[in-house]
């Protein structure tokens, strides 16, 4: 018996507040530390700025698939999730490769610049990410028509977390192919 999946569901903040304001915010947030790991003073500080844009960067690991449920219909959605996945997958394998090709020619800065870089460009692109999520839109064009939208209490804003929250250690435990991807990923993060 497995553990019932129901519709996707990404992070409790982009189901209450929107996928573009977890976007926006996290994606400012993670260029920021990366720029800290850039120019960090020493190495304590290049390892919290690493932890810290890693946890601002990973927003994306569970909203892009929502985005794409949110954009596409069944049938289109494979066509759209599989790129993805080979690049959420395939980029630490690919990332130690161009590092190194970056690092003998330009040196061990140029890696956190290069990274940088792309970070940064990237965020500018965010900033041009419609908002996707559907009951999202329908309260924004409510309220611009002057109607009464209710805002989340704080139980049920409490209420999703604890939701948002169990439902991955569920996943894990009870679905065998998650536990499987879940060794084989920590093994392969392990190993580079």
């Amino acid at each position: 018996m497995g553990f019932a999946a129901g519709p996707i569901v990404a992070g409790p903040s982009s189901e209450l507040y929107g996928r573009r304001v977890v976007y926006t915010v996290s994606a400012i947030l993670y260029t920021a530390f990366v720029a800290g790991v850039c120019w960090a003073p020493n190495a304590p500080a290049l390892l919290v700025f690493r932890f810290l844009a890693g946890f601002c960067g990973s927003a994306a690991i569970n909203n892009v698939p929502a985005t794409v449920a949110d954009i596409t219909t069944l049938e289109e959605r494979t066509i759209y999730s599989i790129p993805y996945a080979v690049m959420a997958f395939g980029g630490p394998s690919v990332g130690p490769l161009c590092s190194n090709f970056i690092q003998t020619a330009a040196g061990i800065e140029w890696n956190f610049r290069v990274s940088f870089i792309y970070t940064a460009l990237t965020s500018l692109a965010v900033a041009f990410v419609p908002e996707t999520h559907g009951p999202t839109i329908l309260k924004r064009r409510l309220a611009r028509q002057g109607a009464a939208v209710e805002r989340p209490t704080l139980s049920q804003v409490a209420n999703t977390y604890m939701i948002a929250l169990k439902r991955p250690v569920g996943f894990m435990f009870l679905e065998p192919v998650v536990t499987l991807v879940c060794v084989y990923l920590s093994l392969l993060y392990g190993i580079l």
